[in-house]
């Protein structure tokens, strides 16, 4: 997502027009950065306090409105944009429409991304329900829930 960023903002370098919206998008789905690192300053005997599930809340939240709600309004006005001068520009239109179908692309992988998250927050939830099981049988992953909150940090979305 770097490079398309990077081709949103000098694309109108090379076509006159660009797609400032789309690096804007872009820069404003990082929101949900600050609580994926977040998670790695939580050491791993900590995964049941609440600091921890707190996070993994606010991360599904940032996630879900920057990330999933948030880009395909901004890619359509994008898109309608680059429609709407390609009179004007002529072939250099593909400076401008590279980020908006790159834009698309990683509109899915964000999807990918987002199905990995809401397994892991169901299972903390059925973790947190389930009180058969002792913290440090969900810290080592001895049930399935365990092993999906252990495993979050394998689901680094744009990384």
């Amino acid at each position: 997502h770097h490079f398309i960023s990077g081709f949103g903002i000098t694309g109108p370098l090379l076509s006159g027009y660009g797609a400032p919206g789309i690096a804007t998008m872009l820069l404003l789905t990082e929101n949900s950065s600050v609580f994926l690192v977040t998670r790695n300053l939580i050491p791993k005997s900590r995964k049941e306090s609440c600091a921890f599930k707190f996070n993994t809340i606010f991360f599904f939240l940032v996630f879900s409105f920057f990330r999933i709600m948030l880009m395909p309004p901004i890619i359509i006005v994008c898109i309608q944009e680059m429609i709407a001068i390609t009179p004007i520009i002529g072939w250099r239109i593909l400076f401008t429409a590279l980020p908006s179908i790159l834009a698309v692309a990683l509109y899915g992988l964000n999807w990918f991304w987002y199905f990995k998250i809401l397994r892991v927050v169901f299972a903390g939830a059925k973790v947190t329900e389930d009180k058969s099981n002792s913290p440090e049988e969900v810290a080592q992953g001895d049930n399935e829930g365990g092993t999906e909150m252990t495993n979050l940090e394998s689901a680094q979305p744009g990384k």
